[in-house]
Order: C-alpha cells, then structure tokens, then sequence
C-alpha cells in the first residue's frame, strides 16, 4: 500500500467516525508483508508468507473509548469500523486519562529504516544466507552435531496515524533476522548454542557472525560443572544483558509506574524515586527511536507521537519513565514517543523502542582479565525469572570459569540470584561491544557487563 492510499483510508476511517458522533478519533493502519524461510542442512525446508492488512480506530465520546479494529477496507467495512467503535464508546465508562495526542514536532528525518535491496530479496538468496550460517557453524567444531533452527525472516510494512487532533504520518520500513540454532555432543553430554543478529537492513546480516557465535556458546558450557554456591564476580555476554535489561525496561514503564506494578513506583509515605541514585555512574541506560537504521527505530510511535530519545538511568541515577499519551496524563508529563502496538488489532500500550544501554571503552577481553575469580555467562534460562514489581532477578546460567583474568573449565547448571537493584549498584565495568538484541518485548541494545558480588547458586 502506498503513502497516499494508506493516509486516505485512516483519513476517511476518522471522518466517519466523527459523522457517526465521535469527539475524536484515530485510525492507524497497518499493511505487511512477513516471509519467514527456514532451512536444514543447506536445503530450503519451508517458506512462510503472511500478509496482514488492516486498521484500529480510537474514538472518544464524552471521555469514553471505544476501540475497533478490522480488515475489510472498502467503504462499507470502513463505516461499520467507524460506528463500532463509537457504539463501544458510548457504552464504556468516562476516563479523563483516555486522550488523543495533538501532533507534536518532525517527524521527517531520514532515519535509514527502509532497504530497497532487503524488500527485493529473493527466497533463494535468503536460503544462501542461512546455509552460510549453517556452514560456519560446523566448521568451527566437529562436535557441533547438527542444527536445531536456522532461519531467515524478513517483513517489508507499511504503517499509518491520522487522528482528528491533527496527527497526520505514513511510513514505510524494512526489517530481518537471521537465526541460528545448534546442537554440540560431547560423548554423552549435549547442549544448544543459539544466535542471532537483526537489522533494518541486508548489511546487518553477518552470517559467519551469526555461525561462529552459535557454535560458541553452544561448546561453551559442554561438560560444565556446578560451582560451589558463593558470591563472585559475574561478565554477561550481551544478549544476557538484554534479557536483565528487558525486565528493567517493564519496571521503566509509565504506565506500569502510575498503576503500582514497578518496582519504582510511589509507596505511601516514601519520596519519589525519581533522582535517587539507583546504580553505579557506568550505567547509562535510555530509549532512542530516532536513532538512525537501528532495528527499533521508526519515526512516530503508534499514536503518531514523533520518537525520541529518553533519558531513563543517567550515570546511576534514575531520570525518567517512557509513556504514551495515557501514561503522561496520568503522570502529568508528556508522550516520551513510547506508544507501541503489537499490531493494529491492539491499543497501544507503553514500551521501548531501541532501549540502549550505553557502551564503555573497554573490550570484553579486557574486561574478563580484569576478573581474578568469576563467571563468564554467555546464556540464561528462565527459572524464577525476572519480576519488574518486586525487582527479583533469579536465572539458570552456564558459561566458562574465569580464573586469573583467564576463560577456565566450562560451567552448567547454576543459578544467579539477586534483588535487580543490587546488580544495578553492582555494575563494575561496560563494554564497548553493542548489540542489537530482538525478542519479546522490544529491541536491546547492550554490551558485554561485569557486575561484582553476584550470589552465585550451585552446589
């Protein structure tokens, strides 16, 4: 769908809607395209294409919101949309809260998020890229015994906002992964090792990257052992990091905040977190949607609120929230651009959009000779998992020994546990190693970290 088409439905969708009785009202559009390729031993295994195409509408009636989404497109689906959420509208309770946005700022920088070269790819090319992968892995061991998942995935899309405040933006935007998993036999131990790089465009697919580190962290752990239960010095590998950072981020949330589900949220008879200090000065943490060809990146967020960059941690201290329109209300700030949407079937709700954790000037080699006695963790797996109300952090790990500023024998089945304030006041050292992490719950971008007096479990 193009620029025009695309803005002349959302604008018909609110006229509707404001002809139907709405005070306001938002369409957003959405219309993609998602090719996922998945291959085994060099060979095409099966291709996948969704195409989606649809809108959302918004609309406010004496401070009420009703929300409707659909599919049919043509004039009669558009008014049936338009009056349903309306009917939705009357029918729901008034909240001051529930506001459109006014439309704010520029959003026209080019922001390097459409690649005519990774629209135009072909199925066998995406195929070669993932055999690539495939190869590099095996190559690299002979106990890498075989591939779990390799996988190509590439969505061309075109998004939409046109509100009755004023809000008016169409963009187009590329984005793919590529993905591995292997599988490493060791006798009669096995592990898996997984990778992955994701980006707006083909230059950030790194195939021999992306093989070379899946064999890694798959022959990492091979034959590990338990530690004996103790407090050491811990160096994450970035995608670790990501995962820590992404239940930060949920704690982060505005919204999360004003309803009391974040561990940073007000409690009766404390002062606000707000400028206190919650970790070491090496900790810079914020969200940047405008940060050019980065994978989260993307000029508006989905209420068309044009995206920036906020300032969450700032040399240890907490600065600020992400919201989206509700959120700031409710909170008596302003949209931080942090409005997403899973798709447009849904509300928007508050989350990141490139979440950057600042790198630091040293290399992750410096940093691990930098440990006399620790743990080097290069993957994590959910055991109590981490909660962003009560700030618990509580993860399986494996990993390699450091002794002596030098990797050691390999580590398995141990769990790191501690308050999620306590790693923060602990960070000692951050890389300068970014790297873009996707996953449920936004784009990370992290470095490789050492945190100090982690309380390691184990036997």
């Amino acid at each position: 769908m193009k620029d025009r088409q695309a803005l002349e439905v959302c604008a018909d969708v609110v006229a509707r809607a404001r002809d139907a009785g709405a005070d306001d009202a938002e369409a957003y559009l959405e219309a993609s395209t998602a090719t996922t390729v998945n291959v085994l031993d060099g060979q095409l295994e099966s291709v996948t294409t969704a195409t989606t195409r649809g809108v959302g509408i918004r609309a406010l009636v004496g401070g009420a919101l009703g929300y409707a989404s659909g599919s049919d497109l043509d004039a009669a689906g558009r008014a049936g949309l338009a009056a349903q959420a309306v009917y939705l509208a009357r029918a729901a309770a008034p909240d001051p809260a529930r506001v459109l946005p006014d439309p704010t700022g520029s959003n026209a920088a080019d922001l390097g998020i459409y690649d005519a070269r990774l629209a135009d790819l072909t199925i066998p090319e995406m195929v070669e890229l993932v055999g690539r992968a495939e190869r590099e892995a095996r190559a690299a061991d002979p106990r890498v015994a075989g591939t779990h998942l390799a996988r190509f995935a590439r969505t061309v899309e075109r998004v939409a906002v046109v509100s009755s405040r004023g809000v008016s933006i169409s963009f187009e935007a590329t984005i793919c992964s590529l993905s591995l998993s292997v599988i490493v036999r060791d006798g009669a131990d096995a592990q898996r090792g997984a990778a992955s790089v994701l980006g707006r465009d083909l230059a950030a697919i790194d195939p021999e990257l992306v093989g070379a580190r899946a064999a890694r962290r798959g022959l990492a752990p091979l034959g590990g052992t338990v530690l004996p239960t103790g407090r050491m010095s811990v160096v994450m590998e970035p995608d670790v990091v990501a995962e820590l950072l992404r239940g930060l981020a949920q704690a982060l949330s505005g919204d999360a905040v004003a309803r009391g589900r974040s561990l940073f949220a007000d409690r009766p008879g404390l002062p606000s977190m707000l400028g206190t200090t919650l970790a070491t000065p090496v900790v810079d943490l914020l969200d940047d949607g405008r940060l050019p060809g980065a994978p989260g990146t993307m000029p508006c967020d989905g209420e068309g609120v044009p995206t920036g960059q906020t300032p969450l941690i700032e040399r240890g201290i907490l600065s600020g929230f992400m919201h989206n329109a509700e959120s700031a209300w409710r909170a008596g700030a302003r949209s931080t651009g942090n409005g997403v949407r899973t798709s447009y079937r849904a509300l928007p709700d508050v989350g990141p959009t490139n979440l950057v954790l600042r790198p630091g000037q040293r290399a992750p080699a410096a940093i691990v000779a930098s440990v006399d006695d620790g743990l080097y963790v290069v993957s994590t797996r959910n055991v109590g998992g981490i909660n962003p109300i009560s700030g618990d952090y509580s993860v399986g790990a494996s990993g390699r020994r450091i002794v002596r500023g030098e990797i050691g024998e390999p580590v398995s089945g141990v769990t790191l546990a501690a308050p999620m304030l306590e790693l923060l006041r602990n960070v000692h050292q951050v890389g300068a190693d970014l790297r873009w992490v996707g996953g449920q719950g936004g784009v990370v971008g992290a470095p490789t970290v050492r945190i100090d007096d982690v309380m390691v479990g184990g036997r």
